[in-house]
Parts: structure tokens; sequence; C-alpha cells
């Protein structure tokens, strides 16, 4: 919450990939319209199988987005 007011910005997400668990882990801050809209008010969001932010992750996200 703090990353999301220092730069001004409506939302704010952070990835953190595990590569020994094949997973990332997905945290989200915003207002609660916006995270909730996403399906990210419970966190972390599990992401089984997102090893890469290219090609796994920004993909999907952005067409996520473009629904909100």
């Amino acid at each position: 919450e703090r990353l999301r007011t220092a730069f001004g910005v409506d939302c704010f997400f952070a990835l953190f990939t595990n590569i020994f668990e094949n997973a990332s882990d997905l945290f989200a801050a915003g207002d609660d319209g916006c995270v909730s809209r996403l399906g990210l008010r419970d966190q972390p969001v599990r992401l089984e199988g997102v090893m890469s932010r290219k090609n796994d992750f920004i993909p999907k996200f952005g067409r996520m987005l473009r629904q909100v």
C-alpha cells in the first residue's frame, strides 16, 4: 500500500516466482473495487506453473485488466 501511494497509482502489483515450487505468488494493493474485480481479494494469489512474467503472466493479466 505504501508503494502504491508513493508512486501515485490506482493499483500496485508484485509477482514473486519460486523456481523450486514451479509457481508464482501475486500480491496486489489498491482500492477494494479494483482488487476484488480482478479476483485478488485473498492474497497472495498462487499462480501454479507461472514461471515467466513475459510469457505466462503478462498475457493473461493483461486480458484481466482490459475487462475491468
